[in-house]
């Protein structure tokens, strides 16, 4: 495998910063319009909302903490999809959130009329569509795993929830977790329904899976 110099990543790290930082617009401006986001963030939304959390937490820092326990868990499952480009996606996405939030946040009052909040939602739709059709077919490969594992996880995690609320009779908590089920459902069925879509148009990758770890790719693993 061609060995990595430190050139090369240091151009890679830039452009995965700047998608970062564009990716992250779109977000932000689901959250600005108040009318609803993407699944993973509908449930950073709901956690940051519902829970007492100290008042110099944000929606950001809250998105962080979920990231890092997403990276735990693929660590233990599945080790070789963690690299630096990982580390640098879960770390800095709430950050970004919180930055784009502070210009933005002004231009979306509480008094702000339905249609104007509807064209920022569409605004972030056709921002996001955009930069995901135009990703290299391996990093749609990628993503779509890593939010299969991450859906598919929230799935089982508040199914479990929501049946311990049932039998303790806790129908506030019952009504919480049935929501970001539902949420965490959908969003499982957008990720294999984006995967089945993904295989239909790159059948290489139905045929052999690209191996998940490779040896000395980094400068620092020479």
């Amino acid at each position: 495998m061609k060995k990595t110099s430190w050139t090369e990543l240091t151009v890679r790290v830039i452009l995965l910063l700047a998608g970062l930082t564009v990716a992250h617009l779109g977000v932000t401006l689901f959250l600005e319009s108040d009318l609803g986001s993407d699944p993973f963030n509908v449930l950073v939304q709901g956690l940051f909302r519902a829970l007492p959390w100290p008042a110099w937490m944000t929606h950001g820092r809250v998105h962080l903490l979920v990231c890092l326990l997403i990276v735990l868990v693929l660590l233990a499952a599945a080790r070789g999809y963690v690299r630096i480009g990982t580390v640098l996606c879960m770390a800095l996405g709430g950050p970004i959130i919180d930055l784009w939030t502070l210009p933005l946040a002004p231009l979306f009052p509480e008094e702000l009329a339905l249609p104007w909040r509807l064209l920022a939602l569409v605004a972030g739709v056709i921002y996001l569509v955009v930069t995901y059709r135009h990703s290299p077919a391996r990093a749609k490969e990628v993503l779509i795993r890593l939010f299969t594992w991450l859906c598919g996880a929230l799935s089982v995690c508040f199914a479990l929830a929501s049946v311990y609320a049932f039998f303790d009779n806790a129908p506030a908590v019952l009504d919480l977790t049935l929501s970001f089920l539902a949420v965490s459902l959908v969003g499982l069925g957008i990720t294999r329904l984006a995967n089945h879509r993904f295989l239909k148009r790159n059948p290489a990758y139905r045929k052999k899976r690209l191996a998940a770890t490779t040896r000395r790719r980094w400068p620092w693993e020479r």
